[in-house]
């Protein structure tokens, strides 16, 4: 009896705390003034419900108790079978991966160890001069690219030397020039001295002839 009574009071007290937490005392009594007010108004509604819910209401919670513990035990014992079938199904997954894989290292390896055997010996061929390689198309394009720039340069200095012969010349023409002026300015200081001359002789004779007629 006392186990009894035990039980129903930690059952009582967890509900009245459940109901303390979901419905705060303001909110219960707005509630509890709304069921009384409902009786005083429909008293023999409000029995034939209260009656209704206190012998239908345990048969309804037991229902929704069993059929939460269904869903709940359905929930894990799911959880665990598609646990179980993942894992089965990626060990069978493992058991094809692992030769695949493993193929596919090995293939990729034979294909590398073959491209460079293949570029070792294509080296060697172009290298004893059996095949003109990229090496050879490379090295004649390198001399006809140094012959075209040879060839620009050369032509640069033709174009250089030209254009100093142009200045030289142009300055040979000036010296000239410059020559000219100056031969022409001494043959202009000649002229001038030798008709200063034939001056000065002019006037020593005029002046003989003016003395003898003195005498």
């Amino acid at each position: 009896m006392s186990t009894i009574s035990s039980t129903i009071n930690a059952l009582v007290s967890t509900i009245s705390q459940t109901t303390s937490s979901l419905l705060p005392p303001p909110r219960r009594a707005a509630i509890t003034r709304t069921l009384t007010d409902f009786y005083l108004t429909h008293p023999f509604l409000t029995t034939f419900l209260a009656i209704q819910l206190l012998f239908c209401g345990v048969p309804i919670l037991l229902f929704a108790l069993f059929a939460a513990g269904v869903f709940l035990l359905s929930a894990v014992s799911a959880l665990v079978v598609a646990a179980l079938v993942t894992g089965l199904w990626a060990a069978v997954a493992l058991l094809v991966l692992v030769p695949v894989v493993v193929g596919s290292v090995v293939f990729a390896t034979v294909v590398w160890a073959w491209l460079w055997a293949g570029v070792s010996a294509w080296r060697f061929l172009v290298g004893r001069g059996y095949v003109r390689g990229w090496q050879s198309e490379g090295s004649e394009q390198n001399e006809t690219n140094g012959v075209k720039k040879q060839e620009g340069r050369n032509e640069d200095s033709e174009s250089v030397e030209a254009e100093k012969k142009k200045a030289a010349a142009a300055n040979g023409m000036v010296e000239e020039e410059e020559k000219e002026s100056v031969e022409k300015t001494e043959v202009e200081k000649k002229v001038k001295e030798e008709k200063k001359a034939a001056e000065c002789i002019c006037e020593g004779d005029e002046r003989m002839g003016g003395d003898q007629l003195e005498i």
